[in-house]
């Protein structure tokens, strides 16, 4: 008698071996994976020049500020130095003022200074 019989694992007590790995993919053509390389570098170099364009523009800002404040501290400057200017002339001035009436007072003791 010759015949063949189904005969599964599980009615003798066997599992199934479970799939410890997933299945096998097909390799990635080089020319593609040399195209997910070079979008990669190409996103990055986008968000790098996004980034310096930024950083470009942050600094045109300070240095527009640094010209306004260079123009004001140069006119601050000047005025103050218009007013030293002016201070010592006057206080030349007074200088010699009190010289002359100390010379007046030396010369016409006792005469009113207010008629000079």
């Amino acid at each position: 008698m010759f015949g063949l019989e189904w005969v599964d694992g599980a009615a003798f007590g066997l599992a199934r071996r479970p799939r410890l790995y997933p299945p096998r993919r097909r390799p990635v053509p080089e020319h593609e994976r040399l195209a997910r390389q070079r979008d990669k570098e190409l996103d990055t170099l986008r968000e790098r020049t996004a980034a310096l364009r930024a950083e470009v523009a942050q600094l045109r800002r300070e240095a527009a500020k640094g010209r306004r404040d260079t123009a004001r501290w140069k006119e601050k400057a000047e005025h103050w130095r218009r007013e030293a200017v002016k201070l010592a002339r006057e206080q030349d001035r007074t200088v010699l003022d009190k010289a002359v009436r100390r010379m007046r007072n030396l010369t016409f003791p006792g005469a009113d200074p207010r008629s000079w």
